[in-house]
């Protein structure tokens, strides 16, 4: 009904005060509850990853710290990895990012870097690996491992 559309010489009617309608139970309370209304279970999150460590934080990556994951390098200060990896074959800047190449005896791996605004400095954001003796899920692994052992043997 249409209660504010009053014209001049006509009277409101009054509101209806009817009661509202009795709630009905859809379903019995023996009955299961029907499928949308079982408990729904959501998978769990995944883990964050570790924050990449502060500025000056001594980072370990040799054999002795058992560097089998390439992933410890994704945060790391480009400083870090200098120390850690030494210096690379090659150096490329392809703005925004900055890339360093490490040739093993097998492989090539790269490491991407962009510039990180809280620190100023260029983080690594993202590795590859290229090799002709490894299957692609290991190639990255298996690169690196192959140029800290260079690195630790002194070649």
């Amino acid at each position: 009904m249409l209660s504010a559309c009053v014209l001049p010489g006509m009277e409101r009617a009054a509101p209806e005060t009817a009661a509202p309608p009795a709630l009905v139970p859809l379903h019995p309370a023996s009955a299961a509850p029907p499928p949308s209304a079982r408990a729904v279970v959501f998978p769990q999150p995944l883990p964050r990853p570790s924050p990449p460590p502060r500025p000056g934080e001594q980072v370990a990556l040799g054999p002795d710290a058992g560097l089998a994951n390439p992933d410890k390098l994704i945060g790391l200060a480009a400083a870090d990895v200098l120390r850690e990896l030494g210096t690379p074959t090659a150096k490329l800047d392809e703005p925004p990012a900055r890339v360093w190449q490490y040739t093993g005896r097998t492989c090539t791996f790269r490491l991407i870097y962009y510039l990180d605004v809280v620190s100023s400095e260029y983080r690594t954001v993202f590795y590859e690996a290229r090799s002709a003796n490894s299957d692609l899920e290991n190639a990255e692994r298996d690169c690196l491992a192959d140029i800290v052992a260079d690195r630790t043997a002194g070649t």
